[in-house]
């Protein structure tokens, strides 16, 4: 939908949600640590949100705001997080920022201290 916003709030964990015709803000997702980036699927049914602080990717539903982890675990990578570990096993070190293909299929993370740029199937994790 254009004529919504969604930013990640850093330093509060929070993702706001802004309506551009009202400009109200409000609060859409709370309870993150260090939300850094943030990606909309391209049909606005889910977002993903790269977690900074606990190394991993949460998907979260919209509307509801109903989070889920997709990748990571919370543990900080190491060389073996460069394979092909699927879901919570993979290993990240500061994922700060997300983008999803065209056809939602593919999430594409900068994975900023294992200095990758990983590639995540978001129906498998």
């Amino acid at each position: 939908d254009s004529s919504t916003l969604y930013v990640s709030m850093y330093t509060s964990g929070i993702v706001r949600k802004i309506d551009v015709e009202s400009q109200e803000v409000s609060a859409f997702a709370d309870g993150f640590s260090q939300p850094w980036g943030i990606a909309l699927a391209p049909d606005d049914s889910y977002m993903l949100v790269c977690e900074y602080n606990y190394d991993r990717i949460e998907k979260v539903t919209i509307p509801g705001a109903v989070k889920s982890i997709l990748a990571g675990g919370g543990s900080s990578g190491t060389l073996s997080g460069f394979f092909d570990i699927p879901g919570t096993s993979a290993l990240f070190y500061r994922p700060s920022g997300i983008a999803i293909d065209f056809d939602g299929i593919y999430a594409y993370v900068a994975d900023t201290y294992n200095f990758r740029i990983r590639r995540i199937t978001i129906s498998t994790g």
